[in-house]
């Protein structure tokens, strides 16, 4: 029983053996790809950042207490409007100093409007200076009565001119007054500067805050995204480029772009210069702080051999010759991302190994498995 036993066991091992050697005949199962003609993209490829277009920090422009606040500290962001209230300061003093002043300079205007003493003073003196003047020419009175007359109408013009310039004066600094209250009462209003959404705020009602506080956080509802390349991949970049931008959040979605503008500058430190994108898609559902990758396209070439890029080792490709792998090596053009231009070293419907091709051999047995790779 034991020797017969040990006579299947042995048999099972000996069919393992043979299958993995059957296995190891045909060759490992591998992606292949044809390579074709097509179209190649010349293009860059850097890291991107999202931005938002406007950020606001909030700061209080006067002292005082919290009366209403939009959002409380860690709540969710809310959308906001420009000119909608995010912070009010008590302004219940400023309120009754602003009807005070309101009040002062209505009476200082009736007061004006029903007229001057002196005015009145001033009109019957010069009446009774035209009736003085009369008798002296008539030669009834003496000159130094006439001068005297004419004294009492001197002085008291000038108390007229001296009242309109009190008047004018009171009245100005009931409307400065007014002015500065107006003034102060707008700084104990916080408003939102843009539409966009308030992200944080920084205070809660009945909170006593200090000028120059931080409030919060405002951002545009708008987009920037902000790409970073290596200072020679610039050459042929301008604005205008059409790119593509992948957000490692997003999976597979790819969101279309232009360049915008360049950065006149570069990093000294990394060697690596910034651009903006433009994206040509809604942006509501990108957030400020999102990273991913940017493919900006330099040029188009048409009617183009094509291999995935995957393939590539070195300057070399393993191309599949009658179920082997042969190494060949190839001169490369244009690449990106996904595909490489080939210049020499292959035709179309050559079949080349792009999984995992590093780690095959020259002359080694595989069993290729076609896909559409490239496309």
């Amino acid at each position: 029983m034991i020797k017969l036993k040990s006579i299947v066991i042995i048999g099972l091992l000996l069919g393992i053996a043979g299958l993995s050697f059957f296995i190891a005949s045909k060759g490992e199962k591998l992606l292949c790809a044809k390579v074709i003609m097509g179209t190649m993209n010349d293009s860059v490829t850097g890291n991107i950042k999202v931005l938002a277009e406007q950020t606001f920090q909030l700061k209080s422009h006067a002292q005082g207490i919290v009366t209403f606040v939009a959002i409380k500290p860690l709540s969710k962001a809310i959308p906001v409007i420009k000119g909608q209230v995010i912070v009010q300061l008590d302004i219940s003093d400023l309120n009754r100093s602003l009807k005070k002043a309101l009040m002062e300079k209505s009476h200082c205007e009736q007061r004006i409007d029903e007229g001057s003493i002196f005015a009145n003073t001033l009109e019957i003196e010069k009446e009774e200076l035209n009736a003085t003047t009369a008798l002296f020419n008539a030669e009834k009175i003496t000159l130094a009565e006439l001068k005297r007359k004419k004294n009492i109408v001197t002085r008291i013009t000038i108390e007229v001119e001296q009242e309109k310039i009190s008047n004018s004066k009171e009245l100005t600094n009931h409307l400065i007054l007014i002015e500065d209250l107006k003034a102060q009462i707008k700084k104990m209003t916080i408003r939102s500067p843009i539409d966009g959404q308030l992200i944080n705020s920084n205070v809660s009602g009945g909170e006593l805050i200090s000028f120059g506080y931080n409030l919060g956080t405002i951002i545009s509802n708008e987009r920037l995204i902000e790409a970073s390349l290596d200072e020679e991949d610039f050459v042929g970049i301008k604005e205008g480029l059409d790119a593509a931008v992948s957000l490692f959040s997003s999976g597979n979605q790819i969101i279309e772009a232009k360049v915008s503008r360049l950065s006149p500058t570069v990093n000294p430190s990394t060697g690596r210069r910034l651009l903006y994108l433009e994206s040509l898609q809604s942006t509501q559902m990108i957030q400020p702080g999102m990273s991913g990758r940017v493919e900006i396209i330099k040029s188009k070439k048409e009617d183009r051999l094509l291999l995935p890029t995957k393939s590539l080792i070195g300057n070399s490709v393993f191309v599949v010759e009658r179920g082997k792998a042969s190494i060949r090596p190839v001169k490369i053009g244009a690449r990106n991302l996904r595909s490489i231009e080939v210049l020499e070293g292959l035709k179309v419907d050559d079949i080349v190994v792009y999984e995992t091709p590093h780690i095959l051999t020259d002359g080694q047995k595989i069993r290729p498995i076609l896909t559409n790779h490239i496309h």
